[in-house]
């Protein structure tokens, strides 16, 4: 299993001294930067104070064969996304949905699964892409809706 820190460079935000929503993305062609099964795919940026709302996976070209990806973080690797399709075009989202915990009877918590409503980073991060298995045709972009907090 390989780490591969394909981030291109800074991804700051310019809007000093303003609570700002933005959106920073990414795009990865596996044709170029081949990647293994259960590599790890650091695609975005993340600072103290940004709260991630979502991310939204897009496949541009699919792979060709029955592969997924989970997108997450450096504490959890399927926080975001769980097994996204990496051979059917179009955009994954996050379904945003929380489950009643314990007997699911009225009064029982709400269990939220992985980062379903957003994560706030109080230290420096990246989103991260963990394959199910080789790529070398797919093209991906990663994009996150952030809100600056500090």
């Amino acid at each position: 299993m390989a780490t591969q820190n394909l981030t291109a460079g800074e991804t700051k935000n310019n809007h000093a001294g303003q609570r700002t929503a933005f959106v920073v993305e990414q795009i990865v062609d596996f044709s170029i930067n081949n990647a293994a099964a259960s590599d790890v795919i650091q695609m975005l940026n993340v600072y103290p104070g940004w709260f991630v709302e979502t991310v939204l996976l897009e496949v541009l070209t699919v792979e060709g064969a029955a592969r997924t990806a989970n997108v997450g973080d450096g504490v959890t690797p399927t926080g975001f996304l769980t097994a996204a399709n990496l051979n059917a075009l179009g955009m994954t989202k996050p379904a945003q949905a929380a489950t009643l915990g314990g007997t699911g009877a009225a009064g029982d918590p709400i269990v939220l699964t992985g980062y379903t409503f957003g994560k706030l980073f109080t230290v420096a991060d990246t989103l991260d892409l963990v394959v199910s298995g080789t790529l070398s045709a797919a093209k991906v972009r990663l994009a996150a809706l952030i809100i600056d907090m500090t």
